[in-house]
């Protein structure tokens, strides 16, 4: 009988022990599932920096500078005169007008005349001044001669006024053809002829003329 009971108790012991055994096998497989099954978080990374695409840079233009024109190196200025009547008078007065023009600095005295006649004949750009040339009178030329200048004017010049107003177109022609030479002496002539008579109530003209002689012959 009591070796039954000791039998049994051994049996129970051992019994116990599976259990007990198995029961530690279970929980260790618990724990390696979960080692498992558990995954570490990712590691965090920095974001990368959005690139910023700069828009291109618009070019910038400047304007150019406007230089002023350069004087070509053979260009001179010439001062000359330029004679009118004063519009704002009463009386017939004759006066002057200055004005510069530029030359090539081998341009001959010819061509300085003839260009200071050809401002006369475009009329005055001023309200105080006044021309008695008929308007449509032409420069044919203006030649310098050994016995003074001789201009040539066209058919125009001896139309229209009575005169007086024929006095004052030969003194415009007279005084601006010796504005380079006040002493000069001046050839009038009309379609290539000498003038000696101008006009249909014949002012008549003792060339060659000279400044002194006008005054000393016409008033004005």
């Amino acid at each position: 009988m009591q070796n039954q009971q000791q039998h049994n108790s051994t049996r129970f012991s051992l019994a116990t022990i599976a259990i007990a055994l198995i029961a530690s096998a279970i929980a260790s497989g618990c724990q390696g599932d979960d080692t498992q099954t558990t995954s570490s978080p990712p590691p965090k990374t920095s974001p990368t920096p959005t690139e910023t695409t700069q828009p291109p840079e618009t070019p910038t233009t400047q304007e150019p500078v406007a230089s002023a024109p350069n004087k070509p190196e053979d260009a001179k200025e010439q001062t000359l005169e330029i004679y009118w009547f004063d519009a704002q008078s009463s009386d017939i007065e004759i006066v002057s007008s200055t004005v510069d023009i530029e030359v090539k600095t081998d341009s001959s005295p010819e061509a300085i005349l003839e260009n200071a006649m050809q401002q006369l004949l475009a009329g005055p750009q001023s309200d105080r001044h006044a021309t008695t040339i008929p308007e449509g009178t032409k420069l044919r030329n203006v030649t310098l001669k050994s016995d003074g200048v001789h201009v040539n004017l066209s058919e125009e010049f001896s139309l229209g006024g009575g005169t007086a107003s024929m006095t004052g177109r030969v003194a415009q022609i007279l005084y601006t053809a010796t504005s380079l030479n006040p002493d000069g002496k001046v050839w009038l002539e009309m379609e290539g002829e000498p003038i000696e008579v101008l006009g249909g109530e014949g002012l008549l003209l003792d060339q060659p003329l000279t400044r002194q002689s006008f005054e000393a012959d016409f008033d004005l």
